[in-house]
């Protein structure tokens, strides 16, 4: 028997990762994008960091991309900066029903003519 590599991915998400890197999926040769997929999970078993690639980049074949390790590495630290990114909520402010303190009538002076013209 031969030993099984592993393969995070099951093939529908191969097949959608194939289909969102590749520029032309129609005309891949699908049996040796399938194996590239299995070489790409080694690099990263996240699915979810080259469906991030894909919106950036688009390949004629995964060999291309497996050539191409820095993109890879560039790719994998902006997906991790965005991934860690942790918005920060602004503190709820609560109104009271009640008041809280007294009403302060405030009177204006009355204005003069001179007042007025300046």
């Amino acid at each position: 028997m031969k030993n099984a590599v592993s393969c995070p991915f099951d093939g529908k998400v191969r097949r959608a990762i194939i289909s969102s890197l590749l520029a032309n999926p129609k005309a891949c040769n699908w049996p040796l994008e399938m194996k590239m997929t299995k070489s790409l999970a080694k690099e990263c078993p996240d699915p979810e960091f080259w469906f991030f690639l894909a919106k950036s980049f688009k390949f004629q074949t995964l060999m291309s991309l497996l050539a191409q390790k820095d993109i890879i590495f560039r790719q994998m630290l902006e997906y991790t900066k965005q991934k860690d990114l942790v918005m920060k909520t602004a503190p709820k402010v609560e109104l009271a029903d009640k008041k809280l303190g007294e009403d302060i009538i405030v009177q204006k002076p009355k204005q003069t003519l001179m007042d007025f013209i300046n």
